[in-house]
């Protein structure tokens, strides 16, 4: 059975927890927060220490992650960056190189080096953009279109890799997911 904690007049049931008093701050929230993974106690950080532990393990994972997925697509024949352009077209083919550069916050030289990438696998080609000739579309070839399928391989291999060890269930990834989408929300204003 598991342990109670006591916030304020509430009440949690914590599963393989011992009894713990959980102090609150006055606006209601706790100053010692349970972090837990996959239903296990890991531990209590301390907000005057947390941002520091931010600092070291956002960008530490953030490199990990890459390096990672980097290695996975080499074997495509293309990078990260080219990827996510093949994940837009494969959405909506025929996309304006500037629509591209602005929704993926590239600069005009990153988005070129992928494009150039993806033109010599023969994944994509540039056309004349007949609504305004002074730009050009992104457009799938064939190949381009084909890799798609192997793309959902990919997903898989990722996912398998990041719950290789079982630490990770498939809940904790969405839960990822979710947090780094709040913290890009959250940030992008700054």
């Amino acid at each position: 059975m598991g342990g109670k904690a006591k916030t304020g007049d509430k009440t949690m049931i914590l599963n393989n927890i011992p009894d713990v008093e959980v102090p609150t701050s006055p606006f209601g929230s706790s100053d010692v927060a349970f972090f837990r993974v996959s239903g296990h106690h890991r531990g209590m950080y301390k907000e005057d220490i947390l941002g520091q532990e931010l600092i070291g393990t956002l960008p530490k994972a953030s490199q990990y992650l890459r390096k990672t997925f980097e290695s996975i697509l080499e074997s495509f024949g293309f990078g990260l960056v080219s990827y996510l352009i093949l994940q837009r077209l494969w959405q909506c083919d025929k996309q304006p190189m500037k629509e591209l550069e602005d929704q993926m916050e590239l600069s005009t030289s990153q988005l070129l080096i992928a494009i150039k990438e993806l033109e010599a696998g023969s994944f994509t080609t540039r056309e004349p953009n007949p609504a305004d000739g002074r730009s050009r579309l992104v457009c799938l070839t064939e190949r381009g279109a084909r890799v798609q399928e192997s793309a959902w391989r990919l997903n898989n291999q990722i996912l398998d890799l990041l719950r290789k060890d079982k630490r990770l269930s498939t809940m904790d990834l969405h839960d990822l997911n979710r947090f780094c989408k709040l913290v890009v929300q959250v940030l992008e204003t700054f």
